[in-house]
């Protein structure tokens, strides 16, 4: 399996979806979302 490694900036991008996901549709949206995203970025590195 390969790493993906994140530049600083698009860990950057995953804070501020998340922080937007949280202002927008709540803790437990923003959360499901961003771990959604993560599954899809580890798939990657398959």
């Amino acid at each position: 399996m390969r790493t993906v490694k994140l530049t600083p900036k698009a860990s950057e991008d995953l804070e501020n979806i998340w922080h937007y996901g949280w202002q927008h549709f709540g803790e437990i949206q923003a959360d499901r979302y961003i771990n959604h995203l993560s599954d899809i970025i580890r798939d990657v590195g398959r």
